[in-house]
Parts: structure tokens; C-alpha cells; sequence
């Protein structure tokens, strides 16, 4: 995953069309398409308000849900997504930001997006930058339990579901906006 952020709606509905969603509109109805992406847009913003919030919820010493595994499945459990590794990873990457991060609110996710540049940018092969974010997953295990001994299991890559793999894809392409979109409010500076 490039960005949290970004151009992910119309990304979402590029995907959903690849694996054949009935009656999403073609390009050439812009009204019905506009609204699918202010759905699809709406979607995405709710789910990564979960995903923060049992994410922030995790950190707390009697959550049931501390490991990865479990964190996995109470952000992913009532939806049709089968946890992976890359999940977890993911999880770890955004754990990290809430507890090196704390205080910082509508900026979450731009930071998040920064990071994920900054990484990129910093370990120039893919063998350091899998490298990276495997060292934060066992760092994560290490403090919040190992995600091996939990009551779920993560899926094998070769079991996930086409549709899954499609949206994963089609994730990998969105591109982080430069700045945060937010209009700025009449107190805030520049």
C-alpha cells in the first residue's frame, strides 16, 4: 500500500468494475458515477476512523484484542476479508503511528502517508523496505503478543479470494496528496 489517503475512491471503483460489481455506471454517466465515488469516499473515511479507533483501543493494557491477530479480526471481522500477513504488517505500521504519535488528530492519516513516502524514499530496494516493516511487525509481537498464539489465523496468499487480490492491486495505486485537504479554519495558521 502507497497512501491511506489520496485518489483511493476512484481506485475503489476501478476495482469493483474489474471484478465485475453489478450495476456500478460506466465513466460516461459522470452523475451516477460522482455519486459512487462520494459512497465509496464516505466508506473509506469511516473505515479508517475504525480501523484508528480499534487501533488506539489496542494499545490499552486490558484490551482483548492487543495482538495482531485479533486486532486483525475485530477491524476486519464483520466485513468479508480474510486477514494476511500484509494485514498485520499493515496494523503494526499503523499502530506504531498511534503510540510514537498521540497527540496529533486530523493529521493521523497525512502522517501516516509521510511516513510511508519517507520509507520508501529511505530504503531504496524492496529487501530494505520489507526489511523495515518486518523488523516494526516483530517489535510489535514483542509487545503486544505474537499474533501466532491467538485464537485466528491468518490466510495463506495463495487462499485469498480473487476479489481481494484485485483490491489490493488496485490499493498499491493511490498516490498520497502532497498536502493534507483540509480546509484550514478561520484560527488555524498556515
Amino acid at each position: 500500500m502507497t497512501s491511506y489517503r489520496g485518489e483511493a475512491a476512484q481506485n475503489v471503483l476501478n476495482a469493483l468494475r474489474e471484478i465485475n460489481l453489478a450495476e456500478l455506471p460506466p465513466d460516461s454517466e459522470p452523475g451516477r458515477t460522482k455519486l459512487v465515488l462520494e459512497i465509496v469516499t464516505n466508506q473509506l473515511t469511516s473505515f479508517r476512523n475504525i480501523i484508528k479507533s480499534k487501533v488506539t483501543e489496542s494499545i490499552s493494557p486490558g484490551c482483548k484484542f492487543r495482538n495482531l491477530a485479533a486486532l486483525a479480526h475485530a477491524v476486519v471481522g464483520p466485513t468479508m476479508v480474510k486477514p494476511t500477513l500484509q494485514l498485520y504488517i499493515r496494523l503494526a505500521f499503523i499502530r506504531w503511528h498511534v503510540v510514537n504519535y498521540p497527540k496529533i488528530e486530523e493529521e493521523f492519516w497525512p502522517k501516516v502517508d509521510e511516513t510511508l513516502q519517507k520509507w520508501r524514499t529511505d530504503f531504496t530496494t524492496r529487501t530494505e523496505l520489507d526489511s523495515a516493516f518486518n523488523q516494526l511487525y516483530n517489535a510489535d509481537k514483542v509487545e503486544y503478543g505474537d499474533p501466532a498464539l491467538s485464537e485466528f489465523s491468518v490466510i495463506e496468499a495463495r487462499n485469498v479470494p480473487d476479489w481481494q487480490v484485485t483490491l489490493s492491486t488496485h490499493a498499491k495505486r493511490v498516490i498520497a496528496p502532497s498536502k493534507s485537504r483540509k480546509r484550514r479554519r478561520g484560527n488555524d495558521k498556515p
